[in-house]
């Protein structure tokens, strides 16, 4: 029986429970936000990561795709390639609504808001179908999953926040632990159901944190269910799903491996060290303590409590499954370790069971996170983030044990009775859950936000189309930390609001637009200030926040070369200094090399700086003009043990030294350059060890100084 045949009777209660899950979400957020008419024209978050988010949104809105941006990393231009985002339907979403508007603030605040009702339709679609609740039930639980905590203390990872995705893959592992499951419907290998291909295609195309959960959790599903009913048709189903994810994640990666293949790996963006595995775990307490931002003072007091106390508490703060969800976690916990017979009689809530057991094992500190970070890639490092996914089938466990239960009773009482309980539930849940401060400071937002954009539009009308302006202090891009009083990515903030302007920020760390900048960062602030009039930039913009002295030191220093200051932001934290450019072509400079496959970080002292090798290494220099040329290149050597090195290039040894314990020595080779890079492989024919003093790194050799100079 298809819709046109079936009676419309079968559809009221679907119809009606949509209707209801949409109505209740928008009456919520309604709620929370209100008034909602300072949304329309001002993003809920400007700050840290929601710079991000709103330069994604910018960026999309402008070029049609992530990807590039002239605009940013003045002279060069910026490529953000290096920074992947495979999250292909979240940047549709965003050039769709580039169709109707080019309001960054608008998209972005519509955007979050319409994360919270697609979370709860895809919900409820799974909790009724998949876990096979009834329509109330199914509603209350989609709520509830709809408005956890993580939900409002994401809105800085705009994407993670909507999370939709999650209830999908929580079907994809419930149709691994079926009778039947996806590409075996009929016992024997085939293509599968569309419904199949379509989650996997979903999943795959939004943030790669619930991909990689997904793809933990489905394989490890496949082969439980292997072991436990001796069959192999789960663990085959699992593998092929994870394979066609993994395809799919990889045809959303093709412009950042083709980008890498192209112009080889980038070292400096996105490096995950070991530790932070551990730093950013999920801890279990975590989850079962009420939120810091509940409602109740006195339960939010015992969270904070255990957070003084408690060493790396990060992100990991938005675990919290409240209430319903903790009991939910706990109930399954406790059926898996005593075995009771209800693993049997209710098969999802036995998969409930199981995936949220490895889910636990995966993300705790010292699990299997780390495992996996020891024997792969530490690229996952932020494992608190399943939470979610743990909170999904913690609530759908505890509605399941409750329907069990309600199927007790008399059947006249039965459908009323649960839409008791479902009401109940919703309003025990959505009090113990919703932030007792969920509406960000609009005042706040209002008065910087106004203040960046009139403060831009200003230097706009001063200077011509398509000026350069210098931002100072000189900060990477991306990931940066926050710099003495301002936070992560505040230089974007003239980006977001310009149209006509290029910026010096932007351009991705360790590529050839951040080390000029870097380089030219090193040079005295008159040197600096010569060199960027000469490579045509026609303005300042000094960030006073980003600066320990609020930026005197430096502005008595530009004044005391003879520029004047044109005006200040609104709010004073921001001074723009007229340039008078002389040039429009970057000026050379020596850039620093890429740190590559075997470096450590670089060090320095009042002397100078160096960075030390465990082994063979690899260089990578950047040329601002690429171009045929013939290059001598200069590099100074140190060791503690006498050791051969010899440096190749394209596959040919091009010098080699005879390294003696002492003072740095130089290695030094021609190179006729045709391309953008030169990468420097350095071989020693000794192996590296610690140099004792309490340093238990092995070393090898290391890079004392550089230079590049091009051969008449």
């Amino acid at each position: 029986m298809n819709l046109r045949t079936r009676p419309l009777s079968t559809l009221r209660a679907p119809t009606l429970s949509v209707g209801a899950t949409l109505a209740l979400c928008t009456a919520v957020l309604l709620w929370l936000y209100w008034p909602v008419n300072d949304w329309r024209t001002l993003p809920l978050t400007y700050q840290g990561d929601g710079l991000w988010s709103l330069f994604v949104i910018k960026t999309v809105l402008q070029t049609g795709w992530y990807a590039s941006n002239p605009q940013l990393g003045a002279p060069f231009g910026a490529n953000f390639l290096d920074f992947a985002k495979p999250e292909v339907l979240h940047l549709a979403f965003i050039r769709f609504a580039g169709a109707f508007t080019q309001d960054i603030a608008l998209v972005h605040n519509l955007f979050y808001a319409l994360g919270f009702h697609l979370v709860a339709l895809s919900a409820l679609a799974v909790l009724r179908r998949g876990f096979d609740l009834s329509w109330p039930l199914a509603v209350a639980g989609a709520l509830l999953f709809t408005f956890l905590p993580f939900h409002f203390f994401r809105l800085e990872h705009l994407f993670l926040s909507s999370y939709y995705v999650v209830p999908i893959a929580a079907w994809l592992v419930l149709k691994v632990a079926s009778e039947h499951p996806p590409f075996f419907e009929a016992g024997h290998p085939g293509t599968g159901r569309w419904k199949v291909w379509v989650a996997c295609a979903v999943l795959a195309s939004t943030s790669i944190y619930y991909v990689f959960f997904g793809l933990c959790l489905i394989l490890a599903t496949g082969a439980l269910e292997a072991l436990r009913r001796r069959v192999w048709q789960p663990l085959g189903s699992a593998t092929l799903i994870c394979a066609l994810l993994s395809g799919l994640v990889m045809a959303n990666l093709a412009p950042s491996l083709l980008h890498r293949y192209a112009q080889g790996r980038n070292p400096e963006v996105a490096v995950r060290p070991m530790q932070e595995v551990d730093v950013y775990a999920l801890r279990p307490l975590q989850m079962m303590l009420p939120s810091f931002q509940h409602r109740s003072p006195t339960l939010s007091t015992w969270t904070r409590k255990y957070e003084a106390g408690t060493p790396f508490v990060n992100e990991n703060r938005s675990a919290a499954l409240g209430l319903l969800g903790s009991a939910g976690l706990l109930l399954m916990l406790l059926a898996l370790l005593a075995g009771h017979r209800i693993m049997q009689s209710l098969p999802a809530f036995g998969t409930a069971a199981r995936t949220s057991a490895v889910a636990l094992l995966l993300s705790i500190a010292g699990g299997g996170g780390s495992l996996i970070a020891l024997a792969l890639s530490p690229q996952f490092r932020a494992l608190n983030r399943i939470s979610v996914v743990i909170a999904f089938f913690a609530i759908a466990a505890l509605l399941l044990l409750l329907q069990r239960a309600a199927q007790s009773a008399p059947s006249r009482f039965r459908r009323s009775g649960l839409a008791v309980l479902a009401a109940l539930l919703l309003v025990v849940g959505l009090w113990d859950q919703l932030p007792s401060s969920v509406r960000p400071p609009s005042r706040w937002i209002a008065a910087r936000y106004n203040s960046d954009r009139a403060f831009v539009q200003r230097i706009e009308r001063q200077l011509p189309v398509g000026s350069r302006i210098l931002q100072l202090p000189y900060i990477a891009f991306p990931e940066a930390p926050p710099l003495h009083r301002e936070g992560p990515y505040s230089h974007l903030r003239g980006f977001l609001h310009g149209e006509r302007l290029r910026w010096s920020y932007g351009g991705m760390n360790g590529r050839t637009a951040d080390l000029w900048h870097r380089a030219l960062a090193e040079k005295a602030l008159p040197e600096r200030v010569r060199i960027a009039a000469a490579s045509g930039f026609n303005g300042i913009w000094l960030d006073r926040r980003a600066m320990p002295d609020g930026g005197a030191r430096m502005e008595a220093e530009l004044q005391a070369i003879g520029l004047d200051r044109g005006f200040l932001s609104a709010d004073k934290s921001l001074a723009f200094y007229p340039l008078h450019a002389t040039g429009t072509e970057a000026v050379s400079l020596q850039l620093p090399p890429l740190l590559a496959q075997g470096f450590y970080p670089w060090e320095h002292n009042s002397h100078g700086r160096w960075a030390w090798t465990h082994g063979d290494a690899q260089l990578v220099f950047s040329l601002p003009h690429p171009g045929p040329r013939r290059l001598r290149v200069t590099l100074g050597l140190r060791t503690l043990v006498p050791r051969t090195v010899s440096a190749i290039v394209q596959g040919h040894t091009v010098a080699s030294i005879r390294l003696l314990p002492g003072r740095p020595q130089p290695l030094v080779f021609e190179h006729t350059a045709s391309s953008a890079q030169i990468t420097v492989q350095l071989r020693t024919d000794v192996p590296a060890r610690p140099p004792g003093g309490g340093d238990r790194r092995p070393l090898a050799m290391s890079l004392a100084s550089f230079d590049i100079t091009e051969v008449e």
